[in-house]
């Protein structure tokens, strides 16, 4: 080290005596920082399996008009919940409550409808219960039952009623969780009310 730095200090006076020329300085290049690395993809699981997704089953396609779902099993909008996937693949998810879902009921007219939940839906003591899912070789299997629906809400009114008006409802549900983390959307669903 001592010698490196005697060799320095006489190679620095060498240069500056009467009439010697400097060495140019040195200008530093700008050296390109290296990207920074992207977080790990937050769904490993839905971008290895993009054909993950969930489907609903109403266990009631026709319902009463203005049932009550309280009194009348025919007039709940309980459905049955299938998970879909590459065969093998394993999660722990929750089966939800219709409260944990987001809901929406179009009619033919156009008018939309949303689920109530009465009493006010609480979180569920030591967290909602979590199932084990594996896909088996048909590529879906049946997890569970979503349900707890008390009765709906026109969109724009703070009334509710019991059961629905007749007609045709497009029910679209999302909002449901896998176990990866990934909100997915099922299929709609057809109901017939009358």
């Amino acid at each position: 080290m001592r010698a490196t730095l005697m060799v320095l200090a006489l190679v620095g006076c060498a240069g500056s005596g009467p009439g010697a020329t400097s060495p140019p300085e040195a200008v530093a290049e700008p050296v390109a920082e290296p990207d920074p690395v992207a977080d790990p993809d937050p769904d490993p699981v839905g971008a290895r399996d993009p054909d993950l997704g969930a489907r609903l089953v109403l266990l009631h396609p026709v319902m009463p008009a203005h049932g009550d779902p309280g009194r009348d099993p025919s007039a709940r909008l309980d459905a049955r919940l299938f998970v879909r996937g590459p065969p093998g693949w394993r999660t722990q998810m929750v089966v939800p409550l219709g409260s944990e879902l987001d809901w929406e009921l179009t009619a033919a007219d156009g008018t939309r409808w949303s689920p109530m939940f009465l009493p006010p839906p609480v979180p569920r003591p030591g967290g909602p219960p979590r199932t084990s899912v594996v896909i088996p070789d048909s590529g879906e299997v049946e997890v569970g039952t979503v349900h707890g629906v008390s009765g709906f809400s026109r969109e724009g009114s703070d009334d509710w009623q019991g059961g629905l008006p007749a007609g045709t409802y497009t029910v679209r549900v999302s909002g449901i969780d896998l176990g990866d983390g990934v909100r997915r959307s099922a299929p709609p669903l057809t109901l017939t009310v009358r």
